[in-house]
């Protein structure tokens, strides 16, 4: 397939066509330079198009990397027939970079707090992976291009100064999430049942979501109600949240599947 046709089902979201278009000519270069190359941080969603995309082309190496495993945001870097991920992970080699930011005492700051602070830089999103916070300031992925300019303007996040190092990615410290556990009935594992359930929002507006194009499901967006879904499944809603269909079976005395779900806080 040409690069023309592989876009073409995006073109009504042309900011997510142009992240894809960029994600294919890294590894048009990578074909026919055998060099590596890689994009910047995709989200879930964008990841999700590119692992589809990847599919309907002949194979190359390619390597999805956030820094830790289970990232959200991950970085695509497709590699040339010369190198190993082995390799590539190697320090001087691998793209993505960690470093941790101390502020001098606990403090309340939020992820916005810090991306916020680290955009005024004048750095776009895709610069940077995931942000982990701790009590005392945060560690945080970044591409190793921009290390330079973080390390020496990023220097306050709000009234808080900062003191930056490099960290090892064996440092890296995931934040644990706060899962509430819930359990309900669908009359089906129809897609807007389940959205539904999972959202504590009514069927019509589940549907209304979904047609939206508002809800991903395993990091696609689906955009058919009847779809039907199952366990292990993991659903997100810009705006609500996300949630993991962990269980799904047995029926109640109506005859309604008993479903057990996951939802991220």
């Amino acid at each position: 397939m040409t690069k023309t046709q592989l876009l073409m089902p995006y073109s009504s979201n042309p900011e997510l066509r142009l992240v894809l278009a960029k994600l294919l000519d890294k590894r048009a270069m990578t074909e026919t330079r055998d060099l590596p190359a890689c994009s910047g941080f995709l989200s879930p969603e964008e990841r999700g198009l590119a692992e589809d995309i990847m599919k309907k082309l002949p194979p190359v190496n390619t390597v999805f990397f956030g820094g830790f495993e289970g990232a959200e945001r991950q970085i695509c870097a497709f590699l040339p027939s010369w190198m190993t991920q082995e390799d590539w992970l190697c320090e001087d080699e691998c793209p993505v970079c960690a470093i941790k930011a101390d502020v001098s005492s606990m403090s309340d700051l939020t992820h916005r707090d810090y991306l916020g602070s680290l955009m005024a830089l004048g750095i776009s999103r895709e610069k940077f992976g995931d942000i982990l916070r701790q009590e005392h300031g945060c560690q945080l992925l970044l591409l190793r291009e921009v290390l330079p300019v973080v390390c020496s303007q990023w220097e306050k996040v709000g009234r808080h100064p900062l003191k930056i190092k490099s960290l090892p990615f064996s440092e890296l410290i995931r934040e644990t999430p706060r899962v509430r556990k819930l359990r309900d009935t669908v009359a089906s594992m129809r897609l807007d049942g389940v959205v539904a359930a999972g959202f504590s929002v009514s069927r019509a507006n589940a549907v209304e979501l979904i047609s939206a194009g508002r809800v991903l499901r395993n990091h696609r967006i689906c955009d058919k109600a009847d779809q039907i879904v199952e366990s292990g499944d993991v659903f997100s809603c810009r705006g609500l949240g996300k949630f993991l269909l962990s269980r799904a079976d047995g029926k109640s005395k109506k005859g309604r599947i008993i479903i057990e779900l996951d939802r991220y806080e």
